[in-house]
């Protein structure tokens, strides 16, 4: 079947989704590259590792953990060492294919069919094998079969390797609990806390230590590499724009669509919204509650419920006079949802307590569940219309334009007959890309900034949507900004730094104090219970002291100040909190699983650590794990 499609790979398509199936393994994909880099990061037993390889498996490492913990910032990227992490998982599976080579291990055409033809994103809507769907996919991503599935049995291989070398791995009660307490217990700490802001008044700043700081840190201060670029769009959308939709096809595509159109009971209201914790107190309720009640008083009068949303509404809807606009049940917190369509229009609802507060609702129009008319929907129904025509053309199109491009004709000249825009950006640099452009792999994007000037893109670059050419009409080499623009900057830099050591002075003289049993005039902070992941409310992500207060004496200072999100802080454990066998019960069957996975990953890792050994594994440009 596999070779089967590979007869018909090698034309362009529209490319789709493909970034869901790379989000399945995050090295998938990367081993392509590697024969053709010129820049190498490492070598393993004398193959190459390539810089791109590097950089685009860093960049799909990071933004999967962004999308995980949105606030995590810079500096705990750099004390995760996520860089040396993701390059340590390259050399792993080069280590890995050269094992499995060794071994004779190797993955069967069988095996790697059943694993492709059960990847959803290559299943129709029965759950089945779609031969089309799968050329279609990888065609609009630039990827023969082959290479796909060369680049998907090497993963296979590597997970039948992992499975291999941890199949020993077994569970022990005793062991799991043990563990689960490990993973559960949690300590409370005192701490005293210096913060940087109590400092910062104190310090003056030369326009010699500006200058000083400039000079020796131009590099740090670079305005970067911009070009400017026209770019004609070749997507659906755009070429839809060309395509006539008679009014039969509307109608055949509106009776044989129905079912799609179908739209549940809705209703269009307003809300007037005080604000109150799902953990009010009493007193907090209470003067909820009278709020409301003095804004139904008001009601009763004859008010406008617009005009007192404006005045009293604590929601973002306050400044539309609380509207909401249509909804459904599903759109909104049962609570609500409940009393709106209960109401009849016009109707003002009693006070409804959500987790958000107390809420007064009125019903201003409801329409029952059903089919949406043909008139309704039939802008939609030519737009779609006209996107599955211009779809179907694409191909035809791409081709076209490519070939008289080649032959040296304009993309203005082509657009033009096209009946679409050629569309010019101002200059831009890596991380200012403009919107149309977002959906580039950063792969695409070098190849950007790499087009000499005045020339334009022999291949297109796949977006998300359609296609790309591009013509390259300027380019602006990078340069150290000018003092005057950093200066503020770099105020703020050396002023914070200042702070900091100061900070950590005060701090050091009074541990030294605490630590000679003197009185001290600062007031003792609790935190609340943490774990050793290393998360601390209140004091941010900070691993090393989460670590060392499970390990200090109860009621005794740790032995140096820890630098936290506002300053440094001196610290001591007070309390240790143990997880109950009654909490253990409840999750036993969970950790049973998470304590065999341990166990997994233990043979695993001393399995990598056994063939590192026995490796030559040379860094060769240590500057790509810079941050």
């Amino acid at each position: 079947m596999l070779d089967l499609m590979r007869k018909n790979a090698q034309s362009w398509g529209i490319k789709i989704l493909f970034g869901l199936i790379i989000v399945v393994f995050v090295f998938w994909g990367i081993g392509s590259f590697r024969s053709n880099k010129a820049a190498v990061i490492a070598e393993v037993n004398g193959r190459p590792i390539a810089a791109q390889d590097f950089r685009i498996a860093y960049e799909r490492t990071l933004k999967s953990l962004r999308h995980r913990n949105p606030n995590l910032s810079q500096k705990e990227i750099q004390q995760m060492r996520l860089k040396e992490q993701v390059l340590n998982q390259l050399i792993n599976a080069e280590l890995l294919r050269e094992k499995a080579k060794a071994l004779g291990v190797d993955i069967t055409l069988p095996e790697l069919r059943k694993a492709i033809t059960s990847i959803p994103f290559f299943q129709n809507k029965n759950k089945k094998f779609d031969p089309n769907l799968y050329k279609k996919i990888l065609k609009l991503n630039g990827l023969s079969p082959a290479t796909f599935e060369k680049d998907y049995s090497e993963n296979l291989l590597i997970e039948k390797m992992r499975a291999f070398i941890t199949l020993p791995a077994k569970a022990n009660l005793a062991e799991v609990y043990d563990m689960y307490k490990f993973a559960k217990e949690q300590i409370q700490i005192e701490y005293l806390l210096f913060k940087l802001d109590n400092y910062l008044n104190k310090i003056k700043i030369s326009n010699n230590e500006i200058q000083k700081y400039y000079n020796e840190n131009k590099d740090k201060f670079m305005d970067p590499e911009k070009i400017k670029i026209a770019y004609l769009l070749l997507t659906p959308e755009n070429l839809a724009k060309q395509e006539k939709v008679s009014e039969q096809e509307i109608k055949e595509y509106y009776e044989s669509h129905k079912n799609s159109f179908f739209q549940p009971e809705r209703v269009k209201a307003r809300h007037i919204l005080i604000r109150l914790n799902p953990d009010a107190s009493k007193k907090e309720l209470k003067q909820a509650e009278q709020k409301i009640a003095k804004i139904e008083k008001e009601l009763q009068k004859g008010k406008n419920f617009a005009e007192l949303a404006k005045q009293y509404s604590e929601g973002p809807s306050k400044k539309n006079g609380g509207e909401l606009g249509w909804f459904t049940k599903r759109d909104m917190v049962k609570p609500f949802a409940d009393a709106a369509f209960a109401l009849k229009v016009g109707e003002i609802s009693k006070p409804v307590r959500t987790q958000f507060g107390l809420h007064l609702i009125k019903l201003e129009d409801k329409k029952a569940a059903g089919i949406l008319p043909l008139k309704e929907v039939k802008e939609q129904i030519k737009n779609t219309i006209a996107q599955e025509k211009a779809y179907a053309k694409i191909q035809d199109l791409l081709d076209s334009a490519l070939t008289r491009l080649a032959a040296g004709e304009s993309l203005q000249k082509i657009a033009t007959e096209l009946g679409l825009e050629v569309k010019t950006t101002n200059l831009f640099s890596r991380k200012n890309i403009p919107q149309d452009l977002k959906g580039l792999k950063p792969k695409d994007i070098q190849a950007l900034f790499d087009l000499p000037v005045h020339e334009t893109t022999k291949t297109p670059f796949n977006l998300q949507n359609g296609y790309l050419l591009v013509s390259k009409l300027e380019a602006i080499s990078p340069k150290p900004l000018p003092l005057e623009k950093v200066k503020e900057t770099i105020k703020t830099i050396l002023t914070r730094q200042k702070a900091q050591k100061l900070a950590l002075e005060e701090a050091t003289k009074t541990l030294s104090k605490l630590q000679k049993k003197e009185k001290i005039n600062i007031s003792l902070k609790t935190s609340k219970p943490f774990t050793r992941q290393g998360f601390i409310p209140e004091l941010g992500f900070n691993p090393s002291l989460a670590q060392e207060a499970f390990l200090g004496k109860v009621n005794t200072w740790l032995d140096k100040p820890y630098e936290v999100m506002a300053g440094y802080i001196l610290a001591k454990p007070i309390k240790h909190i143990i997880p109950s066998k009654q909490d253990f019960a409840k999750e036993q069957e969970k950790w049973m699983q998470v304590y065999q996975n341990f166990k997994a990953k233990q043979l695993f890792s001393a399995f990598i650590n056994s063939l590192h050994q026995k490796a030559e594994i040379k860094i060769i440009n240590p500057r790509y794990l810079k941050y």
